[in-house]
């Protein structure tokens, strides 16, 4: 991704969160990913990214995934895998989205990911802004989006998409 180092990770209290590299074959990795997804996991991602209820191949799911964005894993303090974070660089924003193993639900993550993310990318990219978009039934992400102290912007975009976007590096 253009103004982030290939090797991008960050840490918070209870998650480590680094780049996943290049995946054209199946790995340890796309098995993981392949036992985090599920229909209710990716129901508010792009057609593209959701997921059957059976027969998830996590190899052609990254693949999928890589192919037009930087894809985050994210582990928690014990190294497993409960989330993945995709950025899409765009000028001087950085629109990205992400999601959660459904048994890390509940649990704080999905905010302590958001605003880590936010706080490594303000200082490791040169982008004004970290934006975030989210379907309007997708009442949990909002509120991870909102306590992590994103901003609704007005409008909507591309299928009733709300876009929540917060400053990165005073812009």
């Amino acid at each position: 991704m253009s103004g982030l180092p290939r090797d991008f990770r960050f840490e918070t209290e209870r998650l480590r969160v680094e780049a996943v590299p290049d995946v054209g074959h199946p790995s340890r990795l796309s098995f993981e990913v392949a036992g985090i997804l599920s229909p209710e996991v990716t129901a508010f991602l792009p057609p593209n990214l959701q997921v059957p209820p059976v027969g998830i191949d996590g190899a052609a799911w990254l693949a999928t995934a890589t192919a037009d964005a930087t894809v985050l894993a994210a582990r928690d303090e014990h190294g497993a895998l409960i989330g993945l974070v995709l950025l899409h660089p765009g000028g001087s924003e950085i629109m990205f989205g992400y999601l959660l193993a459904q048994h890390a639900w509940g649990r704080g993550y999905g905010t302590e990911l958001v605003r880590g993310l936010a706080t490594a990318l303000s200082t490791a990219s040169a982008c004004d802004r970290l934006v975030g978009g989210v379907d309007p039934a997708n009442a949990a992400s909002i509120r991870v989006l909102e306590k992590a102290g994103f901003v609704r912007r007005p409008g909507q975009g591309p299928g009733g998409s709300l876009f929540y976007a917060c400053a990165l590096n005073d812009g």
